[in-house]
Parts: structure tokens; sequence; C-alpha cells
């Protein structure tokens, strides 16, 4: 029989480094933007990579917790 602990650490071992993956990815994306508004070049297209960037992420991580959830 699992116990709470062993629910936990599942969870965090399926759910955690995909999420946390995906978070260092849109991270990214972001300080690109920012690095090209600071030095005066167009921003445009990275705004929409952001842009569909966080309807990505999004995506992954209610799909990591209903997997999550799932499992749990």
């Amino acid at each position: 029989q699992k116990t709470a602990y062993d629910v936990a650490v599942t969870g965090v071992q399926t759910c955690a480094l995909p999420i946390l993956a995906a978070g260092i990815w849109f991270a990214a994306l972001v300080l690109q933007l920012q690095q090209r508004v600071r030095l005066g070049m167009p921003a445009a297209k990275s705004a929409m990579r952001i842009f569909h960037g966080s309807i990505t992420y999004l995506s992954l991580l209610f799909l990591a917790v209903g997997i999550d959830a799932l499992l749990g």
C-alpha cells in the first residue's frame, strides 16, 4: 500500500522536471525579448513567440497536472 510520501515523490518525479524545463524555456524566451528591447532591435517576432510560447507552456503545465492526478 502506498503512503502519502510515496505518492508525493512519484508526482514530483513525474511532473516536476517537465514543468521545470518548460518554465526555463519560457523564461529564456522572455529574457531574449527583454534583451532585444534594450538593444533597440525590432521585437514584434519575439513578442509573438512569447505569446505562442505562453500558450504552449500552459498546455504543458495542465497536461503535467492531469498526468499527476491520474498517477496519484
